[in-house]
């Protein structure tokens, strides 16, 4: 972790993503051990693991989380998690380390849910009442989908009748996403809270690159380490198998010497004993 911190670029507005992986293929019938679930912060614009923390079952992300946390240098970034993470405790955790929350909001929450809706949808508000909205759309088409997302950012977090539950409340999101496949169109709307007011565009940016620790981080493990796969299990061995696994993954993030996929490097490292070196050498 300290090699970590030691070649992370720490500045403000710096995005850093937390979410959870199942080693699926860590259980054991014999003696009925549940497969490893792990908690995982990812730094989106450094592209690396910054900490790791495993826990008993995927429902203990809440309390697992507070503790990554507490690990990891995150000051001035802002921390994105998904509904799991939408708890009180946490929100204040990442505030008590100088970061910002950028949480997504479900039913997991349905007091805090029904307060944003009533916010949101109210016909009875006046004009005069209504929330400040700051608004961003954007639209794209790759491999025969058309996507449109709008994002509304109202800085009016105030005026929910919880807000004062919530550490630092200060804005309510609302992404709205409408996606047509093969001329079938599907409507997705979600809401979010944050501790700062930031324009709706770099909000709805943030939004999207929380899933690269889905794409850069989760998926290099299972195609480049074919982690899924790995019946690595007794003891201890497959939280530390995994633990190698993100280091080796962030050395071979770092290294520009070629311009070729993880798994690749990998392959190069065990042809090219001078890359080898080079890629141990940088630790």
């Amino acid at each position: 972790m300290q090699w970590v911190q030691s070649i992370t670029n720490h500045f403000p507005g710096k995005l850093v993503a937390i979410d959870g992986k199942t080693l699926r293929r860590s259980f054991t019938e014999s003696d009925k051990k549940n497969a490893i679930h792990l908690v995982n912060a990812w730094s989106i614009e450094n592209k690396l693991v910054l900490g790791q923390l495993k826990t008993d079952t995927k429902s203990n992300e809440i309390t697992a989380i507070p503790e990554l946390l507490e690990a990891i240098a995150v000051k001035g970034a802002v921390v994105s998690i998904d509904a799991m993470g939408c708890h009180k405790a946490i929100a204040e955790k990442i505030r008590e380390k100088e970061a910002h929350y950028l949480l997504a909001v479900k039913n997991n929450q349905p007091r805090l849910y029904s307060a944003i809706h009533e916010l949101l949808h109210s016909k009875k508000a006046k004009s005069y009442q209504r929330p400040v909205i700051d608004f961003y759309s954007s639209e794209k088409e790759q491999h025969g989908r058309h996507e449109i997302r709008r994002c509304w950012v109202y800085n009016a977090a105030a005026k929910l009748p919880i807000a004062t539950e919530w550490m630092d409340l200060a804005a309510v999101i609302r992404i709205e996403t409408e996606r047509t496949l093969q001329g079938k169109k599907t409507r997705e709307q979600r809401y979010y809270i944050s501790s700062q007011s930031l324009p709706a565009k770099e909000v709805s940016e943030m939004i999207q690159h929380h899933w690269q620790i889905e794409n850069s981080l989760h998926w290099s493990l299972d195609v480049a380490f074919r982690e899924d796969d790995s019946r690595i299990r007794k003891g201890h061995s497959a939280e530390n198998i995994s633990r190698i696994r993100q280091i080796a993954l962030n050395i071979l993030k770092q290294d520009n010497t070629y311009k070729i996929g993880i798994k690749n490097k990998r392959l190069s490292a065990g042809w090219d004993h001078e890359y080898l070196m080079k890629l141990i050498c940088s630790v």
